[in-house]
C-alpha cells in the first residue's frame, strides 16, 4: 500500500477483494483497515484456514531460521473480513469487476468428501471386506477420509493414466506391439520404458531445497521452493542414450516415474502389478486396428499427464 494513498478514497464504503490469504495478502488487508477503509473486505484463498490459525511455519523452523514456537503469525488487528477459504480464484472479469472462483472444483471436492464420509460411516457400522473397513477402527474419520482421497487420486488416476499411456505408446509403435504379443518376457521392461518415456506424473511442486544448489551456473538459494521436472529428467540425454526414442530393450533404465528417495511412490509395487496385468490382458483380448485420433485429447492437468479419451478402432474381441 503506497504511503501517500488517498485516505478519502480508502474510506469509501465500497468492496475490496484480496485474492490470496498468504502473509502478504493478510498484511495488505490490515493496511487497508489501518488507512481507514471501512467498506466490505473479502479474503479469497485456497487454504482451508485463516492465516492466524495455520500450523507453525514449519519450513522456516526446518531451515533453522526460526524456533518453532516463534513462527506463529502475530495478530495485529481484527480486519473484519468475509473469509472465502478453500476455494481458488480462477480469473478476473475486469468488465464485471468480479473475481471468478473455481466454484465447480470446490463443489466437487465437497461432494467427494461428503460421499466418502458417508461411506466410511457405513463401513464403521457394517464392516466388510475392503480397506476402509480394515482401517476404520484405528483412524479418526477425518484421517480416514483424507487417506481415502489420497488412494483415489494417487492410487487410481495415476494408474489409469499409466495404462492409457502404455496403450497409446504401443499403438504408435506397431513393431513393438507385435513383439509384446509374442514375447511375454518383454512385459516388464516395456512397462518400465513407458514409465520413463510417458510418465503419468510429469513434475512435483512441493519440494524445498535445504542448502544452496548450483544448477547450470545458477544458484538456487537455500529455502527456495523447487519444481522438479521428472519427465524432463527421464529424457536427459546425459543419462539416457536416445532419450526421445521408445526402446523397451533399454539397459540401466533407472527412471523417475515413481520419483526417488524418501518420497519414492509408496504404491509403486501395486501400480507395477496393475500395469503388468491390465496391459497384457487388454492386448490379449482386444485386437486393435489403430488410433482414430492422434494425438488424443488430453486432460487439462500439467502434473498428471494422460488422455481424456483414447479413440481407437477395434477389429475384434477374444473371450
Amino acid at each position: 500500500m503506497p504511503a501517500d494513498a488517498d485516505t478519502e478514497v480508502l474510506r469509501r464504503t465500497g468492496r475490496i477483494v484480496v485474492v490470496g490469504v498468504s502473509l502478504a495478502g493478510l498484511r495488505a488487508a490490515e493496511t487497508l483497515r489501518e488507512k481507514g477503509f471501512t467498506g466490505s473486505l473479502t479474503m479469497i484463498g485456497d487454504e482451508p484456514y485463516e492465516p492466524y490459525d495455520r500450523p507453525p511455519l514449519s519450513k522456516q523452523a526446518l531451515l533453522g531460521r526460526a524456533r518453532p514456537e516463534d513462527t506463529a503469525l502475530p495478530r495485529r488487528r481484527d480486519i473484519d473480513a468475509d473469509w472465502r477459504l478453500g476455494v481458488a480464484a480462477e480469473s478476473l472479469d475486469r468488465d464485471a469487476r468480479q473475481v471468478r472462483l473455481a466454484e465447480k472444483g470446490q463443489r466437487a471436492r465437497q461432494d467427494l468428501g461428503a460421499y466418502l464420509a458417508g461411506l466410511i460411516e457405513t463401513k464403521r457400522r457394517h464392516p466388510g471386506p475392503g480397506i476402509l473397513s480394515t482401517l476404520a477402527p484405528d483412524m479418526t474419520p477425518a484421517d480416514l477420509e483424507a487417506t481415502a482421497v489420497l488412494l483415489l487420486v494417487a492410487g487410481h488416476e495415476t494408474t489409469v493414466n499409466a495404462i492409457t499411456n502404455t496403450t497409446l505408446t504401443l499403438l504408435r509403435h506397431p513393431d513393438v506391439l507385435q513383439r509384446f504379443q509374442k514375447e511375454p518376457d518383454l512385459t516388464v521392461p516395456l512397462n518400465e520404458e513407458v514409465l520413463r518415456y510417458e510418465p503419468p506424473v510429469q513434475f512435483v511442486t512441493w519440494t524445498t531445497d535445504l542448502a544452496d544448489i548450483d544448477v547450470a551456473g545458477t544458484t538456487i538459494p537455500k529455502g527456495s521452493p523447487v519444481w522438479l521436472m521428472l519427465a524432463a529428467a527421464n529424457r536427459d540425454p546425459r543419462r539416457f542414450e536416445g532419450p526421445d526414442r521408445f526402446d523397451p530393450d533399454r539397459k540401466d533404465n533407472e527412471h523417475l516415474g515413481f520419483y526417488t528417495g524418501i518420497h519414492y511412490c509408496f504404491g509403486a509395487p501395486l501400480a507395477r502389478i496393475e500395469l503388468h496385468l491390465a496391459v497384457a490382458e487388454l492386448f490379449r483380448r482386444v485386437t486393435f486396428s489403430g488410433l482414430l485420433e492422434d494425438p488424443p485429447p488430453y486432460r487439462t492437468n500439467a502434473v498428471l499427464r494422460g488422455p481424456r479419451h483414447l479413440p481407437v478402432a477395434i477389429e475384434g474381441l477374444t473371450a
